[in-house]
């Protein structure tokens, strides 16, 4: 960490972990909601200590914005995927900010859950070099919403594409609960968590290995086992994701 983030203080820190072993609990049990309010209870905390230290030093919050990012998406509401994202985008923001070099920062979970759609890339460098040119100037900034909000207009269309997957994820469980009329077990591992990816895929005719414009494509929303990786197909016509002959992009929308 950079030599303005300081340790928590010894009765911050007792309560940042009780509300963190509650948070596991409740997110084994899939109570997310309870989650979430946790996770905010913790990152409100630490901001109200935070605004006690001097001038320039601060706390590190990363790790308490990107639970609480999970917790939202993992509800699977659209306005809650959107907050969610957001702050995950915030969570990058305390990473950028507090450690050494921006390389360890793209080693951790935030930048590495951002980077799965490819759009976001130029975003998250402008919010990189944004930050270094204020560390540069020793403007430290406590707040990461300050530097969220200055390159606000650049996040828009990612943010918003976020409330659109989740209503398409949310048609796509509709259609899949009338239809799936067998126990939901995974033939590998008989486990019965399944993941709606947040991507469509394509499957194309094969020609011997050659790439054939203009070709017949059918486009594939996979549903994969959360334990084992085992995933199934399904045709994003027949279920509905998407209308005939309508083009897409690779996200599920």
């Amino acid at each position: 960490m950079r030599n303005y983030v300081l340790n928590f203080r010894p009765d911050l820190n007792a309560m940042i972990q009780e509300l963190a072993q509650q948070a596991q609990t409740l997110m084994s049990q899939r109570r997310y909601e309870e989650v979430e309010s946790l996770f905010q209870k913790q990152y409100d905390l630490i901001r109200k200590y935070e605004n006690e230290l001097p001038e320039n030093f601060r706390y590190h919050k990363g790790a308490t914005l990107y639970n609480w990012g999970v917790a939202l998406i993992s509800q699977n509401i659209p306005e809650k995927r959107t907050l969610g994202y957001q702050k995950i985008l915030l969570a990058f923001i305390e990473d950028i900010l507090d450690y050494e070099s921006p390389q360890q920062a793209k080693t951790l979970p935030a930048y590495r859950t951002l980077i799965q759609d490819k759009n976001i890339l130029n975003v998250l460098n402008n919010i990189e070099n944004l930050i270094i040119l204020k560390i540069n100037k020793n403007d430290i900034v406590k707040n990461p919403e300050e530097i969220l909000n200055e390159i606000n207009m650049q996040i828009q269309p990612f943010l918003s594409k976020q409330e659109e997957i989740a209503e398409i994820r949310n048609k796509f469980i509709d259609w899949l609960d009338s239809k799936w009329i067998t126990d939901h077990v995974c033939p590998i591992c008989r486990s019965s968590e399944w993941v709606v990816s947040d991507y469509l895929v394509e499957l194309r005719e094969f020609k011997r290995g050659d790439l054939v414009m203009g070709g017949p494509i059918m486009p594939i929303i996979p549903l994969v086992c959360n334990y084992c990786g085992y995933t199934m197909l399904f045709n994003a016509i027949t279920s509905n994701i998407m209308e005939k002959n309508k083009k897409s992009s690779n996200n599920v929308e």
